[in-house]
């Protein structure tokens, strides 16, 4: 006799339903047929498929993309059986699972018959037994659908990085799957690249950097060297807050011996000339908000007048800093604190 699933053709769609995960709706039918790989089908074999009480049966199936296996076992009535996926040398690789005529995966088809689904995620190339092992003896049918995962090209993480002078970061390659890359720059004066990806910035300018698999691009980040400079800009002196004389830092740098340099602006809108600065002290941070180094000042003349600016380089000696190794100080996650006190006139 023929299969007793004949009569039962739109169980097939109700399963492929099932693997995507979308409700069943005729409009997303054709879809749904449109994503998945029939692995088994033994509706189509001339003799229905026939178990005998204990004795295992077995399928062959072969997957020619990994992806998300979902297996449905029809039954005339719902049953107990055991189920297990074996590679083909014996190797078993999932399971044996055993179902009861109670479990709660059980549902039926949309003319009533019994269907069971197991769902296998991550599934791998191969060729597989799917083997079932019924306690009673009974017809069955056996419908394997294997959504593939869908293909990920390398791509990059960002088109665009910031370096600053001397300092480096990283060009990634996101779904890499374990292939080799190789990168180059445009400009390996201004900016160099070396086999993971790693640029590290040479000099202010601009460069590409290409990612191949192979003769493949997988693409270009554009990489932009900056000088490695604390440079927020000068506080205008209408911008300064009234009644008081506010110090601007809107410099920090490395000399060429490694002293650094602190430029500040102080604007006086107190109403009265400033005639000193005493105590002055300013602190500059790294990237991770630890101390570089601090600039102090006993007492300096300055005559500041009301509304007006005036600026004051300040040089902290390498051999006083507390980390002489360059920071990047582009990066620094502090603005520099300053303080002090001022002698006025009368």
């Amino acid at each position: 006799m023929k299969s007793f699933m004949k009569k039962a053709a739109a169980a097939l769609l109700v399963l492929a339903l099932c693997l995507t995960g979308m409700p069943f709706q005729n409009q997303k039918a054709e879809a749904a047929e449109s994503n998945v790989i029939t692995v088994i089908d033994t509706r189509t074999e001339s003799v229905a498929p026939y178990a005998t009480a204990g004795q295992p049966v077995s399928r062959s199936m072969t997957l020619s993309s990994a992806g998300d296996l979902t297996m449905g076992v029809y039954a005339p009535v719902k049953c107990n059986f055991t189920y297990q996926i074996s590679q083909s040398n014996g190797t078993v690789v999932f399971g044996p699972k055993t179902v009861t005529a109670m479990d709660p995966l059980w549902t039926s088809t949309t003319n009533g018959l019994p269907l069971y689904l197991i769902s296998i995620s991550n599934v791998t190339v191969g060729t597989f037994q799917f083997t079932l092992t019924f306690s009673d003896s009974t017809e069955f049918d056996l419908v394997g659908l294997l959504l593939p995962k869908a293909k990920v090209t390398p791509s990059l993480d960002t088109k665009s990085i910031i370096v600053t002078k001397g300092f480096k970061d990283k060009v990634n390659v996101l779904n890499g799957g374990g292939a080799k890359f190789t990168y180059t720059s445009s400009n390996s004066k201004v900016a160099s690249v070396d086999a993971s990806g790693n640029v590290t910035g040479k000099k202010k300018g601009s460069a590409n950097v290409t990612v191949k698999n192979g003769n493949t691009v997988v693409g270009t980040c554009k990489v932009t060297v900056k000088d490695n400079v604390y440079n927020p800009g000068k506080l205008s002196i209408s911008k300064a807050t009234r009644g008081l004389v506010t110090s601007n830092v809107y410099q920090v740098s490395y000399d060429k011996k490694g002293n650094l340099i602190v430029k500040v602006r102080l604007i006086n809108r107190f109403g009265r000339v400033a005639k000193k600065l005493k105590n002055y002290k300013v602190t500059v941070y790294n990237e991770k908000g630890k101390t570089i180094g601090t600039y102090t000042l006993k007492s300096k003349t300055i005559n500041l007048k009301n509304g007006k600016a005036k600026s004051l380089t300040c040089k902290i000696k390498k051999s006083k800093l507390k980390i002489k190794k360059v920071q990047d100080l582009r990066n620094m996650s502090r603005s520099p604190k300053s303080s002090g006190k001022f002698l006025w006139s009368r």
